[in-house]
């Protein structure tokens, strides 16, 4: 039987700690990435005796199964393996959409029977024949979900069974496993797609004291210049998102301004957070749902961004339509990730000034939307920081950083002379090289005191100390309040200073 390879994904994530968690788990199959993640975030290790080992063990086993997590391979990664396969379009349910341009399919948009995949059926997009009366043109995978009212998952099960694959079998391919002494290595040719690092060290990102800041006006690198066919990938990225960033900075902020009164953020509640209410004001956009449609006239007519922009980078739906993939009920604070050497942005956060709630008609009880802080990010080409990591911080040693769950628990602090507070966007989403940053530095993480909470911090410490910082997880009465916008509205964040 082929089982994945213990000893490989262990060298590689555990360095160290490696021998310590083989010698328990080794003899253990596992049948892919997936159930490894899962047996060690459900781990029950009460057989240790020895409180020590049974916490440092509990450590290692939460800290592999987020490293695991980098090996799964995510939507974009599927997407650009399915692309480099060959196509076989004969048993699949978009076989009747053109093979060598013979059959077409029914257009969503126009109702004729002028859909087809160009590229003789070799392409991963459809296209309405009546170019100058339709014009339709949307990915598959939006065509499958939206017309034939597909899953995400049912979505790529079909792409994968256009080139005579499953999620399962290229899943598999991307794993190392071992029959016997057989260990199968993941092709070669998926290492485009996947960008694996083989190495059994984590390359630590550091920060280059040399590297002078440099001021970046964006304006001059718009898709309306001539400058901008001279950026790359991650540039281009940039300034379509720094765009984003600078409209959302000139909208009518008094939305942004009502949502963090209304948490107790603000002069006249909490005098001493006028520094954090200042950074709100100058650091943070906002949309309102109205302004969703100028932003998008701004984007298309003023910057010059392409249709094809906007999908491709996750802002639209689809080509033929105007529908941004964000839900929004009444607004979005807009919080930026900036570049570590000039001004530019590299990622966003839209915090949701209201939450969608509905009534389930299966248990007749009301739901809410979770997702409270969806993130706009590139990470194919660009990871962003963390926000309010500034490069003044940085450059200061003496410096001392002070981790939250989150922006609003962030601004819910009052600043301290010698401090910089930041937010990071959760341990699941935490990208650990990132951690390189704060090698020799001090950090306090001020994260919630209920149980998720105290697990979130006790792995971000170990993930801290094994990049080389100084930790104090900082604790309280959780009488006091759970996290530390509550702690502020119910008038105890003194006791925390």
């Amino acid at each position: 039987m082929i089982m994945l390879d213990n000893e490989y994904y262990a060298n590689k994530y555990l360095g160290l700690n490696a021998n310590k968690w083989l010698k328990y788990f080794n003899k253990n199959n596992y049948k892919s990435i997936n159930s490894l993640i899962y047996t060690m975030e459900n781990i029950d290790l009460s057989w240790i005796k020895h409180y020590n080992q049974r916490e440092e063990l509990q450590l290692i086993c939460n800290s592999f199964a987020i490293d695991l997590k980098n090996e799964r391979l995510n939507f974009k990664q599927l997407i650009d393996i399915i692309e480099h396969k060959t196509f076989n379009l004969e048993h699949t349910e978009l076989s009747s959409l053109e093979l060598r341009g013979y059959t077409h399919g029914i257009c969503p948009s126009c109702g004729k029977k002028e859909l087809f995949i160009p590229k003789q059926g070799q392409a991963m997009s459809l296209v309405c024949n009546r170019k100058n009366n339709c014009g339709y043109a949307s990915h598959i995978y939006t065509y499958l979900k939206e017309f034939n009212q597909k899953t995400s998952k049912e979505a790529l099960e079909i792409m994968a069974e256009m080139v005579g694959s499953s999620i399962e079998e290229i899943n598999y391919e991307n794993e190392v496993h071992k029959a016997s002494n057989i260990v199968l290595v993941p092709k070669k040719k998926q290492v485009k797609a996947t960008s694996r690092v083989e190495s059994k060290e984590i390359d630590y990102l550091l920060f280059d004291f040399n590297k002078k800041a440099q001021i970046v006006d964006f304006k001059k690198y718009l898709p309306s210049t001539v400058k901008y066919t001279k950026l790359n990938d991650i540039q281009k990225w940039k300034v379509f998102v720094t765009a984003i960033y600078n409209f959302s900075l000139n909208t009518k902020q008094w939305g942004k301004d009502n949502y963090f009164s209304s948490i107790g953020i603000s002069i006249k509640k909490a005098p001493l957070l006028s520094e954090k209410v200042e950074m709100i004001k100058n650091k943070l956009g906002f949309l309102h749902i109205a302004d969703i449609k100028n932003l998008l006239n701004y984007l298309l007519e003023d910057c010059k961004f392409s249709v094809g922009n906007l999908v491709e980078y996750g802002l639209l739906v689809n080509s033929n339509s105007r529908k941004i993939n964000i839900s929004i009920e009444e607004g979005l604070v807009v919080i930026p990730n900036f570049d570590m050497y000039t001004n530019m942005v590299t990622g966003l956060k839209f915090r949701k000034t209201k939450l969608k709630t509905w009534l389930d008609k299966k248990t007749n009880e009301m739901k809410i939307d979770k997702n409270k802080e969806p993130e706009f990010s590139y990470k194919r080409i660009a990871n962003p920081l963390p926000y309010h990591l500034t490069r003044e911080s940085l450059l200061d040693k003496t410096i001392i950083f002070r981790f939250f769950e989150g922006q609003k628990d962030l601004h819910s602090m009052p600043s301290k002379n010698g401090y910089c507070d930041i937010a990071i966007p959760g341990i699941s989403g935490i990208n650990e090289s990132m951690l390189g940053l704060f090698k020799g530095r001090v950090v306090e993480i001020y994260f919630d005191q209920d149980d998720a909470g105290q697990k979130g911090a006790q792995i971000l410490k170990y993930l801290l100390e094994s990049a080389g910082a100084i930790v104090i997880n900082k604790k309280w009465d959780i009488s006091l309040g759970t996290d530390i916008n509550e702690v502020l509205q119910n008038g105890n964040i003194l006791k925390l200073i």
